[in-house]
């Protein structure tokens, strides 16, 4: 709350002279909580994933008609991404 009421108050002095896209932070903050709070500030954030990140493509269900509670799809194991990506 404390990092994202210091960006706010940033965003406030410098959008008035040119508006503000990307958030650029360590890799600390590639989390999904950090990704949130700069959606909120209508922000991109940039950072690396942390080490302990495990990433998941869209659950797809093999029957449309299928009503799961299935969140996540296949792991992403980055050294295979497909060539379509």
């Amino acid at each position: 709350m404390r990092i994202k009421a210091a960006i706010a108050r940033l965003l406030g002095c410098i959008n008035q002279l040119f508006p503000l896209t990307y958030l650029l932070l360590d890799r600390h903050f590639g989390n999904n909580n950090a990704l949130q709070m700069a959606r909120q500030l209508k922000l991109h954030l940039i950072s690396k994933l942390r080490q302990d990140s495990a990433l998941y493509f869209p659950y797809k269900p093999s029957n449309p008609e299928q009503k799961t509670k299935a969140k996540y799809g296949p792991r992403l194991h980055v050294g295979q991404i497909p060539a379509q990506y």
